[in-house]
């Protein structure tokens, strides 16, 4: 019988002398201690990252620089900056009507036109359009199909669509009407133009008051361009 209990503890120690190496060579190793920053120091970081004084590892370094677009921007921020002088009224209205095309408003023309392409006539492209305006003022009736309209259009528009300074040629022709209503050739976009204008409403001069903001703001950046301020 006492052999019996000597045999049957054997065994049970053995049994748990198992257990514990086999938990041993099966549970996971102690991992090492992580230090985290405090907050302190993670404010830190997110600063230097913010104000420039550590590389930010997410920018994308890989992209074109786009310079004419920084040159753009550094131009429109420049002229927001302002300083402690401020203009007189009278400095403020001498400005205004030194830099009036600046700020005046857009203006509108109604006209028939006829277009001459330089495509189509190459050299002859003027000649034929002058032989054209010598038939019309003349009395030659205009051909519909030759014929375009423009209604009310800003001198933006004009230019957009004719070509860059087609609106100031026709301010000048104006002054220069006569019983006949054809007047040209205006070189235009893609070639010349014969021009019938019956209307020209020519854009309003802003008073002071409505652009007193922008005028100073322009004013001071152009003391700030000027060499003497350099």
């Amino acid at each position: 019988m006492t052999r019996r209990i000597v045999i049957l503890t054997t065994i049970i120690v053995l049994l748990a002398g198992a257990g514990w190496l086999a938990s041993r060579t099966t549970s996971p190793p102690p991992q090492p201690a992580v230090a985290l920053p405090s907050s302190a120091e993670l404010a830190a970081r997110i600063a230097a990252q913010i104000n420039g004084r550590a590389p930010d590892p997410t920018a994308r370094l890989d992209e074109p620089v786009d310079s004419a677009a920084i040159a753009a921007r550094l131009a429109t921020l420049t002229r927001t900056v302002t300083t402690a002088a401020l203009p007189s009224d009278a400095e403020l209205a001498d400005y205004l009507t030194s830099h009036a095309q600046r700020y005046r408003q857009s203006d509108y023309f109604t006209f028939s036109y006829q277009f001459f392409s330089a495509l189509d006539y190459g050299s002859m492209t003027r000649a034929n359009a002058e032989r054209q305006l010598e038939a019309l003022r003349g009395g030659a009736a205009a051909s519909p199909e030759q014929t375009q309209s423009i209604q009310q259009a800003s001198g933006n528009t004009v230019d957009q669509q004719l070509g860059r300074g087609f609106a100031g040629q026709l301010a000048a022709l104006w002054a220069l009407r006569d019983e006949h209503c054809w007047q040209g050739p205006l070189s235009g976009r893609g070639g010349v133009y014969l021009v019938c204008l019956q209307e020209y409403r020519p854009g309003a001069m802003p008073t002071l008051d409505s652009v007193r903001d922008q005028l100073i703001n322009d004013w001071r950046f152009e003391q700030l361009s000027s060499p003497a301020a350099r």
